[in-house]
């Protein structure tokens, strides 16, 4: 959350300072499930490889319910992994556009596209303030599903230290 102050700028720059938020996001959703698997699945460290859905269809299959993927939270934290991915997984996109009246504006919307593609274009101030707080709903829903605390997700670790007194 930290990251959300350091937005601000023009659109391209916000662009350059939203990508790692997208991607810590990503990643710290991932790690939330990994902590709520660990206490509520003995058999979590043979599965914690899997894939974030997968991960999350075992957590609710736990938890006796189905995930529901076509409404919010979890329409956001597929559109979160969807753009990670896109991220961290690049492949070649096809774009197609025109008609275009001149070689000028073939090469000007070619640049554009190639610089930006359309889904980078859509990470702005405006999907960074949603976003916000659709990560929350999303943290808070992931813990309720197992009675975590609304709190819980903020946790990173606990600590305790054992000592044997001298006899």
């Amino acid at each position: 959350m930290g990251m959300y102050a350091t937005l601000g700028g023009s659109a391209a720059s916000q662009r350059t300072k939203i990508t790692p938020v997208v991607v810590f996001m990503a990643f710290s959703i991932e790690a939330y499930l990994n902590s709520i698997g660990t206490r509520v699945a003995p058999f979590w460290d043979i599965i914690e490889r899997i894939a974030w859905r997968q991960k999350v269809e075992v957590l609710h299959s736990l938890a006796g319910t189905r995930p529901n993927w076509g409404e919010e939270p979890l329409r956001f934290v597929t559109e979160l992994f969807r753009l990670r991915d896109r991220l961290a997984h690049g492949k070649p996109e096809q774009v197609r556009s025109g008609p275009y009246s001149s070689a000028t504006e073939v090469n000007a919307a070619l640049r554009s596209e190639l610089e930006e593609p359309r889904w980078y274009r859509d990470l702005d101030r405006a999907w960074a303030t949603s976003a916000k707080e659709k990560f929350r709903t999303a943290m808070l829903y992931l813990g309720a599903l197992h009675g975590f605390h609304e709190s819980d997700h903020l946790l990173s670790s606990t600590a305790s230290i054992e000592h044997e007194a001298d006899a």
